[in-house]
């Protein structure tokens, strides 16, 4: 499993280079790291991994510092293109600082314009760095990558009314939603999934799938099970292999996490008495991890890291899976998916998740109409529609 970051640049990128080879992708790269982006033709500059400081004094500041040195070889690399007479004539970038940078220097000195597809306000994020000395620097970050860019990609319709507020002009938004990839992602057999991975044919699974696990709501995911498995009648072990250890009425399956998550999440279900019904099946590969989304009655996600800006990948690749989604009711997911495409629950609301469960396990005809409502809306959230939005934008942004 990648980071979701990692995931959706790559596939952007990949989709951008197949509209116009000409599509010049520039990724930091750490001297012998492997690296995927060479698939897509990248120009890879020198990572300076001043974050790894973190290590000995534990502050996201190390990463700011990093992502600024980015920034200024990146600088240096489009200048000295400019001079040989390959100018670009718009930068698209993803990430705050180094929009931030742009914004305020690079581009005028470039004489290119500047696209930022914001994925959330960096002040406000809650795993970002906090405290009286960062918060004005975050503060005065946000608003001048959002303001001084010339084009502001938004994930969703719902963080538009919040760049509003922040000085965006509307005629500078545009929203670009993430995306999921057809090939790997779409509807299969559950029967089949289940012998490949062998799991029970005759359990209710529900079936989370992400690489790490902080601020996504895990906790509360195993605590809410934990209340559903409660108002059934038998609890029998996840058998290992197809047919084993007995009949169940439901298991949680939850992929990804890094290893001290997975120990936590174990902890937490052996003090509900529920360790036998929770799997923690580790990382998997992208192709696994839609075997195990095959394979499920109901998909999950708990939370979001962010909330206006909420775009994650899972809900589009769950899309694309035809299998009914419980996720909480936040207006950028809801935008996405209608009342009648999804089995949403109050955000943050024990009660509501497990009662979500708990509606999945006991209308599995009505839940599975859901998910194939879900897929029928998946169709224009592939990596090629993205890439020819976000191409559209850049030659709009270009001409103003």
């Amino acid at each position: 499993m990648q980071a979701a970051n990692s995931v959706q640049t790559w596939h952007t990128a990949r989709e951008l280079r197949r509209l116009d080879p000409g599509t010049l992708v520039i990724v930091p790269k750490l001297p012998g790291q492997a690296s995927r982006f060479g698939a897509v033709g990248a120009r890879y500059l020198p990572r300076v991994p001043v974050g790894k400081l973190s290590k000995f004094h534990k502050s996201t500041g190390w990463y700011y510092i990093e992502r600024s040195i980015f920034a200024l070889l990146a600088f240096v690399y489009l200048l000295w293109r400019r001079l040989t007479g390959r100018k670009v004539a718009v930068i698209y970038s993803r990430d705050v600082i180094i929009t931030y940078w742009f914004a305020t220097i690079g581009k005028r000195l470039l004489g290119a314009k500047l696209i930022y597809e914001v994925h959330e306000v960096e002040s406000e994020g809650s795993h970002r760095a906090r405290g009286r000395f960062w918060q004005p620097i975050l503060r005065r970050i946000d608003r001048g990558a959002l303001t001084r860019s010339d084009g502001l990609a938004s994930l969703t319709h719902a963080f538009v009314p919040d760049a509003l507020a922040m000085g965006v002009p509307q005629s500078r938004i545009t929203v670009i939603p993430d995306a999921f990839d057809e090939q790997v992602y779409y509807p299969r057999a559950k029967t089949a999934a289940r012998a490949a991975l062998g799991l029970p044919a005759d359990t209710t699974i529900f079936v989370y799938a992400g690489l790490t696990f902080a601020y996504r709501g895990l906790d509360l995911l195993v605590d809410a099970y934990a209340d559903m498995v409660a108002d059934e009648s038998i609890t029998h072990p996840l058998p290992t292999s197809p047919g084993g250890g007995g009949e169940q009425h439901s298991a949680l399956v939850l992929l990804g996490g890094k290893e001290s998550e997975q120990v936590a999440l174990r902890e937490q279900a052996a003090r509900l008495g529920i360790d036998d019904r929770v799997l923690l099946a580790g990382r998997k590969d992208a192709a696994t991890v839609a075997q195990y989304l095959a394979a499920a009655d109901a998909l999950l996600i708990p939370d979001t890291v962010t909330k206006a800006t909420a775009s994650p990948l899972k809900l589009f690749e769950y899309m694309a899976m035809a299998r009914p989604i419980i996720l909480p009711a936040l207006p950028a997911l809801q935008e996405v998916l209608p009342h009648d495409a999804a089995c949403y629950f109050a955000p943050a609301d024990r009660d509501a998740l497990a009662a979500a469960l708990r509606w999945a396990h006991d209308n599995p005809i009505e839940a599975a109409a859901r998910g194939e409502a879900a897929h029928r809306l998946s169709a224009p959230y592939t990596y090629a529609a993205r890439a020819a939005q976000i191409m559209a934008f850049c030659r709009t942004v270009a001409k103003s």
